[in-house]
């Protein structure tokens, strides 16, 4: 219960509260020594806390702005297909990034505050309703479903996995998780949408401009970096194998390979920033 206050009121770091209520529990022979230290050989909250330094690079390199920027300049000609292109770009990233915050506030809200202003539509001149307020909330709606779509699209879901091991006294996988939420998750973000659009209209219904602004967003961005390849190849390395047998597994060894992989030849993740990059290790803490 202590531990449980300290994590709410927060006296100190959520990852000191943690280890001190598990050093604690060890001391007064409430849980063994074994029992305590035994999550530590769980993949879970290390596929967490890897997935984390993953969407760390993935922003960094700026392979996920190139890759919304794409699918935008594809179906984003009018209001509904430019909804429909970021929504299908935020859940493209969601089982690579595993925080919303990260998606929809590092990524694709620069992108909708762009578009919207390539399209007349701009924050505190009374034009928000042209285009703005619609693709925002739409984005903050579906943001919530793609959350729900991966086991590392959210730190919360491993957790869940994890709480259902102990309660079915069997563990839910990345793929399992994946093949369960594919027919709700897709019907709710073709649905959740239209749903807005009707409620919630955008008063400009065409946005000839959009797929223009992300052409020429893509051409200053110039031809994939070296960093975005490697971020592409790991990418590859970390998911592409989610239909195997052994998918949890080799998700677990693919994102380790990665990292061992990234580290080296990525200027901007070394062993230091990601040591003080405090959301995984906190996360993984908790889980632990």
């Amino acid at each position: 219960m202590a531990t449980i206050v300290g994590i709410i009121t927060q006296p100190l770091p959520l990852g000191a509260v943690a280890i001190m209520g598990l050093c604690t529990a060890v001391l007064t022979k409430t849980l063994t020594y074994a029992a305590a230290f035994s999550a530590f050989g769980d993949q879970i909250p290390w596929l967490v806390a890897l997935a984390f330094f993953f969407a760390k690079g993935f922003i960094k390199t700026g392979l996920g702005t190139r890759i919304a920027y794409h699918v935008v300049s594809l179906a984003g000609s009018s209001s509904l297909g430019l909804g429909y292109s970021l929504v299908l770009s935020e859940a493209l990233l969601a089982p690579a990034i595993p925080s919303v915050s990260a998606r929809a506030g590092g990524i694709i809200l620069p992108l909708v505050k762009s578009l919207s202003e390539a399209c007349g539509s701009n924050v505190g001149d009374g034009t928000e309703s042209k285009l703005g307020s619609w693709l925002t909330l739409t984005c903050f709606q579906t943001s919530v479903i793609s959350s729900a779509m991966f086991l590392t699209a959210m730190a919360a879901n491993p957790l869940c996995g994890t709480l259902a091991r102990g309660a079915i006294g069997r563990g839910i996988g990345w793929s399992d998780w994946a093949v369960a939420a594919a027919v709700p998750g897709a019907v709710s973000l073709v649905v959740v949408p239209l749903i807005l659009y009707v409620i919630y209209p955008p008063g400009v219904k065409n946005s000839p401009d959009a797929p223009r602004v992300a052409r020429d967003k893509l051409q200053l961005m110039g031809p994939m970096t070296l960093n975005e390849n490697i971020m592409a190849a790991t990418l590859f390395l970390t998911f592409g194998d989610s239909n195997s047998s052994n998918c949890d597994r080799r998700h677990s060894q693919g994102a380790s390979q990665q990292i061992c992989i990234f580290l080296p030849t990525h200027p901007t993740l070394q062993i230091r920033s990601l040591t003080h990059f405090s959301a995984p290790w906190r996360c993984t803490s908790i889980k632990l």
